[in-house]
């Protein structure tokens, strides 16, 4: 494992380099090595062993373009080189190709014996290596397919030398481009950039790459972004988090109304309507004719109580309780979302659907629609590699009443959802989710099908 860096840079922005370089030791600290590629042919290569902290300066032309791959290594202890020499430091190179990677190749061997390349003339046991002879062998998007491992790639092939060539599964990889030169450097974490922060030379931010894909980077500034993913079927197999409330219920009647395979899941966590939601998703399950799981925990009960767990205490009226999380449960949603991405990576569920709203986000943090996309951002790398799981929220710009229409528009059968937030044989009518729903049938000119107490 190690920490890469490459690019193409002009004149005027060679001197980020070094320390965007020097920044990235931390994820290397066993050598280093450092490679310059000319335009129009040419190559200089540096490298310093370990040994000699701090690291050297490197050596770098102010006057011309060119483009440039290095590597910090992290050398794991399976790959462990007593006495290293120039030839065991990154980049690596193999024909035309030449490649940096930061991550593991697991079938280093197999790829060895299929590119060709005989043992005695392999020029380091460290598995990185055998990228370049991969790629030399195949090219560069099918030799990709082909690696078994974690990876964040870039490459530049001798015959395209203004052409830097990159690729991570889950590995991270960043970019940051100039505004008024032709340069783009390429690190793998964003505080590598620290020293082109606020600087007028360069675009505001770093871009994070992936994950899961590959592109180029052309001497015009042109990126491109390919996906590594399998594409998926258009019928998917999603994974409803459902309390039996109508947003979530509306949301499951809407994949299965789509054609896909649903499945309910719902989270017990002893709340006081518990009976009458488990009751509510077993009756959406049962008229839309798909499987629901039940998770218990009485976690929430016993160390992160709340009213809607504590029997005594008092639930909140109409408004107070719709404008504001009154009833909030300590990271409920945060615990549930974790346990069914879970669930989905081990059934194998292209997509979690929730129910989450622009109106509840006035209250709930966790409706918010940026806390959803926090998980769109966490899912790749929080299952194993390759195990594509797609958070959905299609009501995050609905108001209860938009949610209703909707479902209405579906044919949405509501009498077998539940909103209160008590555990009576009917709806209270005067909670916040109650008030909320009475109203929303109300402006949504639909008829309500729910009996109130009151």
């Amino acid at each position: 494992m190690c920490s890469i860096v490459g690019g193409t840079v002009s004149a005027g922005c060679t001197g980020y380099i070094q320390p965007i370089f020097d920044a990235s030791v931390e994820r290397g600290r066993d050598g280093w090595g450092f490679e310059l590629v000319y335009p129009h042919g040419g190559r200089e290569r540096s490298v310093e062993l370990p040994g000699s902290l701090p690291f050297g300066v490197l050596d770098l032309p102010d006057f011309s373009a060119f483009a440039f791959l290095g590597c910090r290594r992290g050398e794991p202890a399976w790959e462990h080189i007593h006495v290293k020499q120039d030839h065991d430091m990154q980049p690596y190179t193999s024909g035309d190709w030449i490649v940096v990677h930061n991550g593991t190749i697991a079938n280093d061997e197999e790829l060895w014996a299929s590119s060709g390349v005989e043992p005695e003339v392999r020029p380091t046991a460290i598995d990185s290596a055998v990228i370049p002879a991969v790629f030399n062998h195949w090219g560069f998007e099918e030799g990709l397919k082909r690696l078994k491992g974690s990876f964040a790639i870039l490459a530049i092939n001798q015959r395209e030398p203004d052409t830097i060539y990159w690729a991570c599964n889950y590995k991270p990889l960043w970019v940051r481009g100039s505004t008024t030169q032709s340069s783009y450097i390429f690190a793998s974490q964003r505080e590598y950039f620290r020293s082109t922060q606020q600087n007028e030379l360069w675009h505001p931010a770093p871009v994070q790459l992936g994950p899961y894909a590959w592109g180029k980077l052309t001497s015009g500034g042109t990126l491109t972004h390919h996906s590594l993913l399998p594409r998926k079927t258009e019928r998917q197999k999603v994974l409803v988090v459902c309390s039996g409330g109508l947003d979530s219920s509306v949301v499951a009647w809407a994949h299965h109304k789509r054609g896909d395979e649903v499945h309910l899941l719902h989270l017990c966590y002893s709340c006081r309507a518990e009976l009458q939601e488990i009751n509510a998703v077993a009756r959406l399950a049962d008229v839309i004719g798909c499987q629901y799981t039940i998770l218990e925990t009485d976690f929430f009960k016993r160390f992160a109580d709340s009213p809607l767990t504590n029997d005594d205490a008092t639930i909140s009226d109409g408004r107070t309780g719709s404008e504001f999380a009154v009833e909030w449960v300590p990271a409920r949603n945060t615990v549930m979302l974790a346990l069914a991405l879970a669930y989905a990576e081990a059934h194998g569920y292209d997509v979690i659907a929730l129910g989450s709203n622009q109106e509840e986000s006035g209250a709930y943090p966790d409706n918010e629609q940026e806390y959803v996309n926090r998980w769109r951002d966490l899912a790749p790398y929080a299952v194993a590699a390759y195990q594509h799981v797609e958070f959905s929220d299609p009501l995050a710009g609905f108001m209860k009443q938009d949610i209703i229409q909707l479902g209405h528009s579906m044919q949405m059968p509501f009498e077998v959802t539940w909103s209160c937030y008590k555990g009576g044989e009917f709806h209270c009518g005067q909670c916040g989710p109650c008030s909320m729903r009475r109203m929303a049938f109300q402006m949504a000119g639909v008829a309500d099908p729910t009996k109130y107490e009151t």
